[in-house]
């Protein structure tokens, strides 16, 4: 075979739409210079070829801009379990996704295992002393800068989704305890604390304000993202909210009275990525 035919594959492979090292090379870490796209509807070609990409994102800001990168879950598996629980109990024996957070007489730590239900436990400083807080199913702490401690608690199975803000505090006798701030009617994903008080919850398929007097208001309801699994948020010093989530991000800010929720995709490739069937 002469060289041409080799070359011809060689470069179809190289730069074909679905190839990992195009998507990687091209993808600008500023949220601003990705592609503004239709926000997929819920069951399109657009929404199951976003629902099974291989890409989720982690978004933040850097310098007062939104910045995504390519969220890492088995990192995030390997630093979520604290060393000193680790070196005391080696794997822990409770399944799901971990979370942790350090509090003033050691750590607390949750796991969560979908609908096969979750756990959080109270750790000692050195990760000897343990018990177990509550049957909560955490999907993320939330420590106040006055030093409170809430978390975003629920599941969303098939057609269950349930979610509530819990409040983590010590009783009288120094033992964790875990009860409801207020009851949100969805299974919450992630979440931040505003500059005023106020928690921005992004949920199974609405995004939804808490005030600290426990007030409600959705955001944005009948969500675009319900399947894209919204894993991280960040607030732009405008008051932007972006939810990184699988394939793309979701920048949402009020207008008109309301609010609007827009899609972002990295390039190209991502803009014309079809369904695995």
């Amino acid at each position: 075979m002469s060289l041409f035919p080799w070359l011809l594959i060689f470069m179809t492979l190289l730069f074909s739409p679905g190839s990992e090292r195009v998507q990687k090379s091209s993808i600008p870490e500023s949220i601003s210079e990705w592609i503004k796209a239709a926000p997929p509807k819920v069951g399109s070609d657009a929404w199951r070829a976003a629902n099974a990409s291989d890409y989720e994102w982690q978004v933040g800001m850097k310098n007062g801009l939104p910045v995504a990168h390519r969220r890492s879950p088995k990192t995030e598996e390997g630093s979520a379990l604290p060393l000193v629980v680790k070196r005391a109990h080696g794997a822990h024996d409770e399944p799901g996704e971990i979370h942790s957070v350090q509090v003033t007489d050691g750590w607390l730590v949750a796991y969560n295992a979908g609908e096969f239900g979750g756990s959080l436990w109270w750790y000692g400083a050195d990760g000897r002393q343990r018990y177990k807080v509550s049957n909560d199913q955490i999907n993320q702490f939330l420590p106040t800068k006055r030093g409170g401690l809430f978390a975003l608690e629920g599941v969303a199975h098939m057609n269950l989704s349930r979610g509530q803000i819990v409040q983590i505090k010590q009783n009288a006798q120094g033992q964790w305890m875990s009860t409801q701030f207020v009851d949100l009617g969805h299974a919450p994903d992630v979440g931040l604390i505003d500059r005023d008080g106020n928690f921005i919850v992004s949920a199974t398929d609405a995004l939804i304000k808490v005030q600290p007097d426990k007030t409600q208001k959705v955001l944005i309801e009948k969500a675009f993202w319900a399947g894209l699994y919204p894993h991280s948020i960040a607030l732009s010093p405008s008051g932007d909210i972006y939810l990184g989530m699988r394939h793309g991000v979701s920048l949402i800010y009020p207008f008109n009275h309301a609010y609007v929720a827009e899609w972002f995709l990295p390039n190209r490739d991502f803009v014309r990525a079809k369904p695995k069937d």
